[in-house]
C-alpha cells in the first residue's frame, strides 16, 4: 500500500509524487479561510494532488488528511451515508470520504440501515490525523447484503472530498475539503 503525507492549498496541483517529495510533513494548526462554517474547525491535506499508476492503485493507496479543532464545541454531527451509519471520530465529527469523477465512485455510502442519531456531541480540540485508503475499485460500500466492489477506475482525473456537516446552535454547517486524484497508465 503505497502511503504518503499530503501541503494544503485550495487549488488542486499536481506536482512531484516521487518518495522523497512526498515526506512527511506537519499539517498547519490554523485553519485557512474558505472550508468551513466552523471558526476553527477544518480538514487538512498536506498536498493539494498525486498520480497513481493503475497498478499503484490496484494494490492500495492511502490518504492522509487532519481534522483541525481549534476549540470544544457542542454540535449534533449529521452523517452522510444513505443509512445514517457514520459514527463521530475521534474529532467528534462525523467525517464522510467520497472519491469521484465521471461515471466512477467509491465511498462507504451505504453501510446498511442504522438507526437514526442526533445526539450532541463536543468537539475535541487538536489535530486529529486520517486516512483514506482504497484499492481503485468502485464501490459504495458493503449495504445489508455483502454488496462486491465493482470494476476499477480508469485512466483519469478524479476528487476526493472529505466532508463532516451537522448543526451547531441550530444552524447547519459543512467543513469540507479536497484532493485531486489521477491515475495514469
Amino acid at each position: 500500500m503505497i502511503v504518503f503525507s499530503l501541503l494544503f492549498a485550495c487549488t488542486p496541483t499536481h506536482g512531484d509524487t516521487s518518495p522523497d517529495s512526498l515526506a512527511e510533513t506537519a499539517a498547519p494548526t490554523a485553519c485557512p479561510a474558505g472550508n468551513s462554517d466552523l471558526d476553527g474547525v477544518c480538514i487538512v491535506f498536506e498536498r493539494t494532488g498525486a498520480t497513481f499508476t493503475l497498478a499503484e492503485a490496484a494494490a492500495g493507496v492511502s490518504i492522509p488528511y487532519t481534522v483541525v479543532v481549534g476549540e470544544a464545541l457542542e454540535i449534533v454531527p449529521d452523517s452522510q451515508t444513505s443509512g445514517n451509519c457514520g459514527q463521530p471520530g475521534p474529532s467528534g465529527l462525523i467525517v464522510f470520504e467520497r472519491l469521484s469523477g465521471g461515471d466512477q465512485g467509491y465511498c462507504l455510502c451505504d453501510s446498511g440501515l442504522c438507526a437514526d442519531r442526533s445526539d450532541p456531541t463536543t468537539l475535541v480540540p487538536g489535530r486529529h490525523d486520517a486516512t483514506f485508503a482504497w484499492d481503485g475499485r468502485n464501490w459504495t460500500g458493503p449495504s445489508d447484503y455483502g454488496n462486491p466492489e465493482g470494476a476499477p477506475f480508469p485512466a483519469g482525473s478524479y476528487t476526493l472530498e472529505v466532508s463532516a456537516v451537522g448543526t451547531v446552535h441550530t444552524a447547519p454547517f459543512r467543513v469540507a475539503n479536497t484532493f485531486a486524484v489521477t491515475l495514469v497508465r
